[in-house]
């Protein structure tokens, strides 16, 4: 067999985690005539086939969180699956060590990005420094900030305007989030939105998203947290009265659990919840309106069951 006689790839000599990642893909396509994607991520619960098509053109970066399944995907050996985790750790040390150093010159650009919703379109200069602080530090801003969540609002803003209608006319905000909001309220979130550089403001006037998506995870300290996860829950509620069963899902699920179950379910729910971002990427480019997903596990009762435990 030709492929027998192929050299397998090397992480030494390959120069990005992506670049190791699509030579140990190709050379599995080349050595196993039976390999396909689909069929070898069936058995993995936080790899996909959009997840591997994404990060192959560059739009999602491989995290540690993931090296485990995306080493089976690869068939590393033990050896290969250490050096790569490695890699990818070290990168991402460096990713945040850099995103530090250059936050305080972020924030001198971003001064003086600033503009009223209305007033005209300010003259950035320019200049390579400009350029590259803008390009270094906004491809890392996955991960929504501690800023972004001062105001739960700031989330529903921020993605509603990635929908062109809203760019080309944020007055329908106002429409929109009449009953969530008074438009001061909005106006600020906005003007933050825009000062921190989640959004920028075009040369026409018009709004346009400037992150990648900005996702509130369970790690993020509990109070922002929990008013975020609140206020998406009252949302929620909110939408049983406003909108019939073709425009909204709902659905609901009881089950007793004993502490393997619950982890098990736990970890069951991350992983639809990645498979959630995944997709989220994928549609955020030509959405026409802003809907929720809330995954809500919560035990029934009133906290007090287990007080007589010591």
């Amino acid at each position: 067999m030709e492929g027998e006689h192929l050299e397998r790839p090397r992480l030494t000599d390959e120069n990005s985690p992506v670049s190791y990642f699509r030579r140990m893909l190709e050379f599995r396509r080349q050595t196993e005539p039976d390999f396909s994607i689909k069929k070898s991520v069936s058995g993995l619960r936080r790899v996909s086939p959009a997840l591997v098509s994404l990060i192959l053109k560059g739009e999602r970066r491989v995290t540690v969180d993931r090296v485990e399944e995306l080493a089976r995907l690869m068939k590393l050996t033990a050896a290969e699956k250490f050096a790569f985790r490695n890699w990818i750790a070290a990168q991402e040390e460096q990713d945040k060590q850099e995103l530090l150093s250059r936050t305080a010159a972020a924030a001198e650009v971003n001064e003086t990005d600033r503009a009223l919703p209305g007033s005209p379109a300010p003259r950035l200069p320019n200049s390579p420094k400009t350029r590259a602080i803008k390009a270094e530090i906004h491809p890392l801003a996955k991960k929504a900030s501690l800023n972004l969540l001062n105001d739960w609002l700031n989330i529903y803003i921020k993605d509603l305007l990635s929908i062109r209608r809203y760019q080309k006319s944020p007055k329908l905000l106002q429409v929109t989030l009449k009953e969530l909001a008074s438009p001061k309220r909005i106006e600020r979130a906005i003007n933050f939105l825009h000062r921190e550089g989640y959004i920028l403001r075009r040369p026409d006037g018009t709004w346009a998203p400037d992150s990648p998506l900005a996702v509130a995870e369970p790690s993020d300290p509990q109070t922002k947290v929990r008013k975020l996860h609140k206020a998406a829950l009252s949302i929620a509620s909110r939408s049983l009265e406003l909108f019939g069963p073709s425009e909204r899902y709902a659905n609901m699920l009881t089950v007793a659990l004993s502490p393997s179950g619950h982890e098990e379910l736990r970890r069951l729910l991350a992983d639809f919840a990645e498979q959630l971002k995944d997709f989220a990427t994928k549609q955020q480019s030509d959405g026409e309106r802003l809907y929720q997903v809330v995954l809500n596990l919560s035990p029934i009762g009133s906290g007090d069951e287990n007080s007589d435990k010591k």
